[in-house]
């Protein structure tokens, strides 16, 4: 969690620095080409799922706030694309964590970003709806988004993502499928660099 909200300038580092598509963050300003799913960011409050999906394209929507037909075409592809458009009119709070959750990413995929970055975008949810949301994942890398993920469930690593990394005693390793399945069964018995 720490690393992303370094990311996303939510915390500023102490030494080094950070580069996102080329530019030190200390200097970025495309943040419209990001998408940020927090920890726990489901929402449920008597909202409509489309009304949810409607502050996901405040940015874009102009001075007035006016929706336009373009803004629910988008927000239809988005909710088809995370299999949740026969529930927009439904209220947010009337779904399953993991129903949420996939609303929560198809508002991210609203505004077309080029990153997404989610932070245990699974814990709490039960291994149906995990699984879901790891294949929403994948088909949204796959469309060539770039998918940035922090996760202690190791168990759905089979397709799901290109990379894994482990960041543990201070050092950022790459894993091989072999360090992997370590990790499924003994979190962190690959050596680290101190």
């Amino acid at each position: 969690s720490t690393l992303l909200k370094l990311i996303i300038r939510e915390l500023n580092p102490r030494s080094g620095n950070i580069r996102l598509f080329g530019q030190d963050i200390k200097g970025f300003k495309q943040w419209n080409k990001i998408g940020y799913l927090p920890q726990n960011a489901q929402k449920t409050f008597p909202a409509t799922v489309e009304e949810i999906m409607l502050t996901g394209l405040y940015g874009s929507m102009g001075l007035f706030k006016f929706i336009k037909k373009k803004h629910r075409e988008q927000i239809e592809l988005a909710l088809d694309r995370a299999g949740m458009a026969e529930y927009k009119k439904s209220l947010i709070g009337k779904l399953s964590g993991g129903q949420r959750q996939r609303v929560m990413i198809a508002r991210l995929l609203i505004s077309n970003p080029e990153l997404i970055i989610l932070d245990e975008p699974v814990a709490g949810i039960d291994n149906d709806a995990a699984k879901k949301i790891f294949a929403l994942l994948r088909d949204i890398a796959d469309s060539g988004v770039t998918v940035l993920m922090v996760s202690h469930e190791t168990s759905y690593h089979e397709n799901i993502f290109d990379r894994a990394y482990c960041l543990a005693y201070g050092s950022l390793i790459e894993l091989d499928k072999k360090q992997i399945e370590l990790e499924m069964h003994a979190r962190h018995v690959h050596p680290h660099k101190n």
